[in-house]
């Protein structure tokens, strides 16, 4: 059985070729079907990579994540279909673990965990609890049948495709045990795109949200001492001035959107 693999890119040629290097390494070639990268109007070398690398190149119709992942479904011939995304390792365990989730038939979409590759933003972030489509497999015909990939926020595209799946009476597994690695430059990188989709989430936006106001200036106020703790128990002492510095930019964004 062969699966299409599908990655959404836009100005990533920092990270892509070694995401794609990887992707080889892991899975299969005889596993692959097609290789279809949607591209964002790059401005940098991405597509020449992708192409570089045998993927074929669609230009996105639209603008965002769910706009090109949407276009990539629409070449899926494929039962089943992978997708990842520009700065994502996979795991040399992702393959076959993350495909066999999918043979159950009420499990429309199967995924490992991903943890960031700097040391301090890892301590920060130990979020292998996401539901993301950066390192997924999928049942086509039930994505499809979905609608595809929702649009109702630019950035939370994982979110609602999760209730939408379960709402429809579908499961969305994540293999906690299937770690890959999430490439972040650093943490005042990290910060400054924090700070974007933190701007650019349209969720819960109505300035009558007070409760999620009083609840981002409480972690805001209390970040120096969330940020010690997390430097002491994890060994990482950036935390102590990292966890409070990105806590206020998620904070600043926020209020400059509502």
């Amino acid at each position: 059985m062969k699966l299409d693999a599908c990655i959404w890119t836009k100005n990533s040629a920092e990270t892509l070729r070694q995401t794609l290097r990887r992707f080889e390494q892991v899975v299969p070639s005889e596993m692959i079907g097609n290789k279809i990268m949607v591209d964002d109007h790059s401005a940098d070398d991405t597509v020449t990579i992708g192409k570089e690398f045998g993927w074929t190149i669609y230009p996105n119709p639209g603008r965002g994540v769910a706009s090109g992942a949407n276009e990539a479904l629409t070449h899926v011939q494929t039962p089943h279909f992978m997708s990842i995304e520009h700065d994502i390792l996979l795991s040399k365990d992702w393959w076959p673990r993350i495909f066999n989730h999918i043979m159950d038939e009420k499990v429309a979409v199967s995924q490992g965990a991903r943890l960031i590759t700097d040391p301090t933003l890892r301590a920060l972030y130990d979020n292998r609890d996401d539901h993301v489509i950066d390192n997924n497999v999928y049942k086509t015909e039930v994505i499809r049948k979905l609608g595809g990939f929702p649009s109702n926020c630019p950035v939370c595209t994982d979110t609602w495709l999760r209730r939408n799946v379960e709402s429809a009476g579908y499961r969305w597994i994540i293999d906690r045990s299937v770690i890959s690695d999430h490439v972040r430059a650093g943490i005042v990188q990290n910060a400054v795109h924090t700070y974007k989709l933190h701007s650019m989430c349209t969720c819960g936006r109505w300035p009558a949200n007070r409760m999620k106001t009083k609840y981002l200036v409480r972690l805001a106020l209390t970040s120096p001492a969330t940020g010690m703790k997390i430097a002491v128990q994890h060994r990482v002492p950036k935390a102590v001035f990292a966890y409070p510095y990105i806590r206020l930019r998620i904070l600043q964004a926020w209020l400059n959107g509502i």
